[in-house]
């Protein structure tokens, strides 16, 4: 009786065990999904990141916030090293797809108003690819205010750059890209 118990107890672990070795053991079809790490790392070797111009915010009402031209001035270069993201989608980190690496007041001729440009670095590529398809467009910010007088803007805070399907501002918008690392455009150019 005792080695029937025995028996029994040794087959019982051995059934789990291999349950759970079943379990643990990948489909041929889920280890073709898994890249090797020397293709993986190829393949980061090979992309090459393209840079993006940007108009990101215009003087005026945004919001029903009053931006002067002194305010954007002074607080462009809050904007620099922060994320461009996908939708303002700024807490899920899969869904950053660049930096912002320069930023600085432009003055648009044809609207007759300054704006924030600013340099992105990409680093998706299905975002650069979007982008050369004419899929993304449009951008849109978030910026903290940090000091106002009625709805004048004051002071404020870059927060993060985003690619959106339409922008509150339809004049926020990509305005070139390169694989070729951009420069900001001389005061005046667009």
């Amino acid at each position: 009786m005792k080695k029937t118990e025995k028996m029994m107890s040794a087959l019982g672990l051995l059934l789990i065990l291999a349950i759970v070795l079943s379990s643990l053991t990948l489909s041929h079809q889920t280890m073709k999904r898994i890249e090797s790490p020397k293709r993986a790392v190829a393949k980061a070797e090979a992309f090459k990141p393209h840079y993006i111009r940007v108009a990101m915010i215009y003087e005026g009402t945004a919001n029903g916030w009053v931006l002067k031209k002194e305010m954007l001035d002074k607080y462009d270069y809050t904007f620099v090293g922060r994320s461009m993201v996908k939708g303002h989608e700024i807490k899920d980190p899969d869904k950053v797809v660049g930096r912002i690496i320069a930023a600085d007041l432009r003055y648009d001729k044809k609207l007759k108003k300054h704006y924030i440009e600013g340099i992105v670095k990409v680093l998706s590529e299905e975002t650069i690819k979007k982008i050369k398809l004419g899929l993304y467009y449009h951008v849109s910010i978030r910026w903290a205010v940090l000091d106002r007088r009625g709805n004048e803007v004051k002071k404020m805070e870059g927060v993060e750059v985003s690619i959106v399907g339409a922008a509150a501002s339809r004049h926020a918008r990509i305005l070139e890209m390169s694989q070729e690392k951009l420069e900001l455009s001389k005061r005046g150019k667009y």
